[in-house]
């Protein structure tokens, strides 16, 4: 969801094509195996709501009967839940359930996504810090950026094991704005 959020910001015109209205209740969903091949994945509206009757995923929290839900990210996860059943994102490709989109890679998902190659690059502790400026440079530039914590030894204000899409960068302060999905 990360890589859904970035993409929106930096190419939004890659997401709006990404989808295509059956005009039945149903919608094409495109993403990519590489950047000329293209696969079609199709889904119903029916999204899984929780027992709140919130969406269970992507748009959680959210009241499933609110008109004003831009429900797109949660059509783009469903898709790609269903895609997992081929074998070719992250798991075992038995089956296409959300859970087994849970720990994939944030690059591949980021190829898979807009059809150009990404690339994720480890940042040891203080990496950040040497890397601010250049990673600021990278952004304006507008190179889509995406951060994913470690499992351990995470501060109290990030999720451990979670990507964050960077939607913002303040030159004055030297702070990066995250967006959590």
């Amino acid at each position: 969801l990360a890589m859904l959020e970035d993409v929106a910001l930096r190419s939004p015109g890659l997401i709006q094509d990404m989808f295509i209205d059956s005009g039945d209740g149903t919608f094409t969903v495109r993403f990519f195996r590489s950047s000329s091949n293209p696969e079609y994945v199709t889904v119903d509206r029916f999204l899984p709501v929780a027992g709140d009757n919130t969406f269970a995923f992507a748009n959680s929290s959210d009241p499933f009967n609110d008109a004003g839900n831009a429900l797109w990210a949660a059509l783009a996860e469903k898709a790609y839940a269903q895609l997992n059943e081929s074998g070719w994102i992250n798991s075992n490709g038995e089956d296409n359930e959300y859970w087994d989109l849970d720990g994939g890679f944030a690059d591949r998902a980021m190829d898979h996504i807009t059809g150009q190659n990404a690339v994720m690059i480890a940042m040891p502790d203080g990496a950040a810090t040497v890397l601010g400026s250049a990673i600021a440079n990278d952004f304006l530039a507008g190179k889509m950026i995406v951060f994913c914590s470690d499992l351990d030894g995470v501060a109290a204000n990030i999720v451990a094991q979670h990507c964050y899409a960077m939607l913002g960068y303040d030159a004055a302060t030297g702070i990066f704005t995250l967006g959590n999905p």
